[in-house]
């Protein structure tokens, strides 16, 4: 890897291990602040870079990116204990998940991790109960949001502030999936989060769904292996821990989730002693294969969305079992994702086989710019 590169994977080795960053080499700062946009770690950077050895520009350049991160956060945690209170008056029970709970539960700073909305997960009979508190609150439907998930409901935005939140229902989607969410409400705890008292997942359970969520988008972001290994740092130190992990995962299909992330996450940050899983070396190979950490810039990271990212996503299942279920379901979701105004059996038909046809399309479109670089018909 480039010097500028290096210089980013220490400065994440030095908010693991808390050990001072020392003297950086002689680098581009351009490219390491564009390296720090794409990976989402300009707080890092900032808060870990000694400041006497950069040019006098780019401290000030760090400075406002990373002022403008804390305002960020600052204003979306202030927005979710508004939230959580008002849930808390109405009876909904709410866990706080993805970025808003590891910024404050993991972080030295809520500012370093980034998140631009805000996750929480309810039970699946009080969604639109959840919904109706948040239209109190001055909330709608996001003008320009995709149809409910199986798994979230549609994002709604403030009118004014432009705040985002996502109720969740579930946290993955299930297609023959264990992992059974009751079991995960039966398993969350009740803990401090900044200065609102709520419900937590356990720490397995979120390091199963860290795993999970960077899998679904292909491990595209040095941010997702570093939540992975600070929430490994939280589990039981007696091992306890790591065989609930295992246990768990196997039930989530996360195993080789899990595999990648510590092995490339210890190559990455130079990290020992992560927790290690007995996965599939052929799926190992796939993942890295499908997954280019050959430079900070993955080859992946323009496919965030559409089809072919969910097709790679299948090949990373533990098994072909789940794979194949989860391709059925990607293949026909239920009818409600695809013409929930209408009741009419032809035209709901009509709808599916359009939309097969847009979306194979539009993966091989995907496919043509992964492989060529520029769009394909």
């Amino acid at each position: 890897m480039s010097p500028e590169e290096q210089l980013v994977l220490r400065c994440v080795h030095s908010v693991i291990t808390d050990v001072p960053m020392g003297e950086p080499p002689a680098v581009d700062w351009e490219q390491v602040f564009n390296l720090g946009e794409i990976n989402r770690l300009i707080p890092i950077l900032h808060s870990t870079l000694p400041t006497d050895s950069l040019p006098e520009e780019w401290v000030v350049r760090f400075e406002r990116a990373a002022r403008r991160r804390r305002m960020r956060a600052a204003v979306m945690i202030e927005e979710f204990q508004s939230i959580h209170a008002e849930f808390v008056l109405a009876g909904i029970q709410v866990i706080p998940i993805k970025g808003v709970a590891l910024s404050q539960q993991i972080y030295p700073s809520p500012s370093m991790r980034y998140f631009d909305d805000i996750d929480l997960l309810v039970k699946a009979d009080a969604g639109q109960e959840a919904l109706a508190v948040l239209e109190k609150m001055g909330y709608e439907a996001h003008p320009n949001a995709p149809r409910p998930d199986w798994h979230h409901l549609t994002p709604y935005v403030h009118r004014i502030r432009g705040t985002m939140v996502e109720i969740h229902v579930d946290l993955i989607r299930r297609a023959g999936q264990g992992w059974g969410i009751n079991e995960i409400w039966n398993r969350s705890r009740t803990g401090i989060l900044g200065e609102v008292t709520t419900r937590l997942l356990s720490n397995e359970d979120a390091l199963i769904f860290t795993a999970l969520h960077a899998r679904h988008n292909l491990f595209n972001r040095l941010s997702f292996l570093l939540d992975s290994v600070l929430l490994a740092s939280i589990l039981d130190p007696a091992g306890q821990s790591n065989a609930s992990v295992t246990a768990l995962a196997k039930d989530a299909g996360a195993i080789c989730a899990l595999e990648y992330t510590f092995k490339r996450a210890g190559g990455l940050f130079s990290i020992e002693n992560l927790p290690e899983f007995e996965c599939n070396t052929t799926k190992l190979w796939i993942a890295n294969r499908i997954v280019s950490w050959n430079s900070l810039t993955p080859m992946n990271a323009t496919l965030e969305h559409g089809p072919l990212p969910r097709v790679l996503e299948l090949l990373l299942m533990d098994s072909p079992r789940s794979s194949m279920s989860m391709a059925a379901r990607l293949a026909a979701p239920p009818r409600t994702f695809i013409a929930p105004e209408s009741d009419d059996q032809r035209g709901t038909l009509r709808q599916y086989v359009n939309r097969f046809f847009q979306r194979t399309r539009q993966a091989f479109r995907q496919l043509g710019q992964l492989v060529w670089g520029k769009k394909a018909d």
